[in-house]
């Protein structure tokens, strides 16, 4: 299958993220979507001969997830586990859990240790990828959301010409460009062994405790388990990135998987949480859509007081302060950033074009 659309890059660097983190994900959205296809590729291309896909439901039995006894070897008086195909597997690095929230209660225990397993150290740890149409939200399944650190709503706008083009031409066949930079698993176990410098420790723990605070004051919990996620994701995408453990500040690739960085049951939830995080970890993208939105109402406003020369002036006047100062903040916190630079140019072609009564298309 051919992957069209922006969305699929998106679910391919989170995915990315988590194998070399350590850190699970949940992908959520309506059927069609292509994440169970999209997981498949990227586990297939991460470890060929190392992973697992579990599809689930109402009735798959917890032997699924822990594994049953031989029943060959019980005759003899012995208990052998047999775990091939189960996240216990030992040659299962990547564990894909489809429509996780189908499953029953039993299963979702066992899911909580598989998840979460203690005798293996972080670095060799399996990565498990849920996919689903929806989130279960029963207490009984509150430690099991917490397992999964980064959540993505998946969703975006549709590419129909792009999709037929795609399907008509390559089938239902394998995509031979999606494997395309996604780091194989002995890639991964290197960037998760890696220790990173004083210098990138310092820039990572000035980001996480900016964001904590932000956090909480936006009513969000965090725990421990959410610090810990948070660090890893961000040194080991750094790494991954930079080729380096020795950097200054985090990458913009790291800091961008904050937005996911939270178990959120909902859509609108993780909307909220995308503001938190991206007040923190892109604040030259959270002002520049701060001053567009300030500026086009300014625009609106003048647009109506077109007939009113004088009201149109002292309009003008208070639209001129706002991009006098959203220059001055992108010079702040943006200067060298080429999205400045284009943001300002957006801005004073408005102020030109509402000068001239012309309409603002945003």
């Amino acid at each position: 299958m051919k992957f069209v659309g922006s969305y699929t890059k998106e679910f391919k660097d989170i995915l990315i993220a988590s194998a070399v983190s350590a850190q699970n994900v949940m992908t959520i959205s309506k059927p069609g979507w292509g994440k169970t296809e999209m997981a498949i590729q990227s586990a297939r291309a991460i470890a060929p001969d190392g992973f697992a896909f579990i599809e689930l439901d109402p009735s798959t039995p917890p032997e699924v997830i822990r594994g049953s006894y031989d029943p060959a070897a019980m005759l003899n008086g012995q208990l052998v586990r047999l775990v091939a195909g189960t996240p216990y597997d030992p040659t299962a690095h990547v564990v894909i859990l489809d429509e996780i929230w189908r499953a029953n209660d039993v299963v979702f225990d066992a899911l909580v240790h598989a998840t979460n397993q203690k005798l293996i150290d972080q670095i060799n740890r399996p990565v498990f990828w849920g996919t689903s149409n929806f989130v279960g939200k029963a207490e009984r399944t509150e430690a099991l959301r917490d397992r999964f650190a980064m959540w993505l709503y998946m969703e975006g706008t549709l590419d129909a010409a792009g999709i037929i083009n795609a399907h008509l031409n390559n089938g239902t066949g394998f995509d031979p460009d999606w494997n395309k930079d996604i780091p194989v698993w002995e890639e991964c176990l290197k960037i998760r062994s890696s220790h990173v410098s004083e210098k990138a420790q310092e820039a990572i723990t000035q980001m996480i405790e900016n964001l904590h605070d932000e956090a909480i004051a936006s009513k969000f919990d965090v725990n421990p388990r959410r610090i810990v996620q948070w660090s890893e994701i961000l040194s080991r995408v750094s790494t991954l990135y930079y080729g380096s453990t020795d950097f200054d500040t985090v990458h913009p690739n790291a800091a961008w998987m904050l937005r996911y960085a939270y178990p959120c049951e909902t859509a609108d939830r993780a909307k909220a949480w995308k503001e938190v995080a991206a007040s923190i970890s892109d604040k030259v993208g959270t002002a520049i859509e701060s001053y567009r939105a300030i500026a086009l109402e300014k625009f609106q406003d003048v647009a109506k007081a077109n007939s009113d020369p004088s009201e149109k002036t002292k309009l003008m006047a208070e639209l001129g302060q706002v991009l006098v100062k959203a220059e001055q903040e992108f010079k702040r916190i943006g200067a060298g950033d080429p999205r400045s630079d284009a943001a300002m140019k957006e801005l004073t072609q408005w102020f030109s074009k509402a000068a001239r009564g012309e309409k603002i298309l945003s």
